[in-house]
């Protein structure tokens, strides 16, 4: 399970993919997820995208350790993604990794640990799903994501979200919000979606 290293090193400065800082041109980050799910598309994406493009590896990846490596050695930063559990009656159920609403904090930090300790080489944690049923019952976890070292990646999709950042700020947890969430189902709306990231970027 990664942590910060004796010399205080952080994991997701050390593990972060290299760029050049002085190109003054407009960044986006691109991130695929589920990578682990699906043993086809998760190899088209190690090896078919450029290696900019971020890898989220599943809380449900079969072998998720190997499928780090591959994203690594094929030049791919990852993070690990770890679903929120909807309320009752909700949602879909997010399954046995998920955080829950209704749990104990005890256990879910022992999800949160358990899924940390699955694979590494990540320099963060994207959060999915419905945060508004947590309430502050998921600071204890972001707390531990600082003491770690790690980035938080805010894909939250409720009006939980915003608070979520207000709380990795205020604890001082590096973070990113997730601005537009790109619809897989059809090529035009990609690209559409595509163009509003990048004029997103631009402003």
């Amino acid at each position: 399970m990664q942590r910060i290293a004796a010399d205080i090193r952080n994991p997701r400065l050390v593990y972060a993919r290299p760029f050049e800082a002085g190109d003054r041109r407009s960044r986006l980050s691109i991130i695929v997820t589920e990578i682990g799910l699906s043993r086809a598309a998760s190899d088209a994406a190690s090896h078919g995208l450029p290696g900019e493009v971020v890898l989220a590896i599943s809380a449900y990846a079969a072998a998720p350790e190997q499928w780090a490596h591959a994203a690594r050695r094929a030049g791919h930063e990852i993070v690990a993604s770890i679903p929120l559990q909807p309320p009752r009656g909700g949602g879909e159920d997010a399954g046995p990794r998920a955080i829950l609403p209704a749990a104990a904090p005890q256990e879910n930090m022992q999800r949160l640990l358990g899924n940390l300790a699955r694979f590494s080489g990540y320099t963060g944690v994207l959060l999915n799903g419905d945060l508004a049923p947590l309430g502050g019952r998921i600071e204890p976890l972001l707390q531990t994501l600082q003491a770690r070292g790690l980035l938080l990646v805010n894909g939250a999709t409720s009006s939980g979200g915003a608070s979520l950042g207000a709380v990795a700020g205020r604890l001082d947890l590096a973070h990113v919000s997730i601005n537009i969430a790109v619809d897989p189902s059809d090529a035009a709306v990609i690209d559409r979606q595509l163009e509003s990231l990048a004029a997103l970027a631009r402003e």
